[in-house]
């Protein structure tokens, strides 16, 4: 079954004009009527190994990609949603549940994404539980000690680049100067990617 990312609207021309959904706040998914269905029934793991958030840097803005420091994949918690009616048209999507920033991300962007740990895959997914509150527990910042962030290359703002550079450690001007004062001599590629 193929899923599009983003938890379509009740009315079918939002889903197909660009009014999408893409995330869901973990503060309010329980109430909101756009999510508490799929909060309710259609709880689901989305499967990375990193993401991106951009942080902004006066008129521009630089991406940095962020992961867990050991390198091992980890499940975001998220929804799906099944819309029978969208312009005599089925699509089936999903979205992911975001919470407050940890130290780690704070610095880059207002919100990320909910990490969920192993141990609680199975409650996640259990369509049995309505014991809301308990779920919601789950809500909470990945661990900051557990995790990473770096600059990339702007070159992940192209959804066509999706090559190995993209997760390269990109150093601009201020990352180049940072790393410099903790020790770090990074050699420098034609396109600023960071080569050792």
């Amino acid at each position: 079954m193929q899923l599009k990312w983003w938890h379509g609207p009740l009315m079918g021309y939002g889903a197909l004009h660009g009014h999408h959904l893409i995330y869901a706040r973990a503060e309010t998914v329980a109430e909101k009527p756009a999510f508490r269905k799929a909060f309710a029934h259609r709880r689901c793991l989305v499967l990375a190994d990193g993401f991106y958030e951009w942080k902004g840097e006066g008129r521009s803005k630089q991406p940095y990609y962020i992961h867990l420091t050991d390198n091992r994949p980890f499940a975001f918690a998220g929804l799906w949603e099944h819309w029978d009616k969208v312009a005599d048209r089925e699509i089936n999507s999903w979205t992911i549940i975001t919470t407050v920033p940890n130290a780690i991300v704070e610095p880059i962007h207002q919100r990320m994404p909910v990490i969920l740990h192993p141990r609680d895959y199975s409650l996640w997914l259990d369509p049995s539980m309505c014991d809301f509150q308990h779920v919601l527990a789950l809500r909470q910042p990945h661990p900051p000690e557990e995790m990473e962030a770096f600059p990339v290359s702007p070159m992940v703002n192209n959804p066509l680049n999706g090559n190995t550079r993209c997760l390269q450690r990109y150093w601009c001007e201020q990352t180049l100067v940072d790393g410099i004062l903790r020790g770090m001599h990074p050699i420098l590629d034609a396109g600023g990617v960071a080569m050792s």
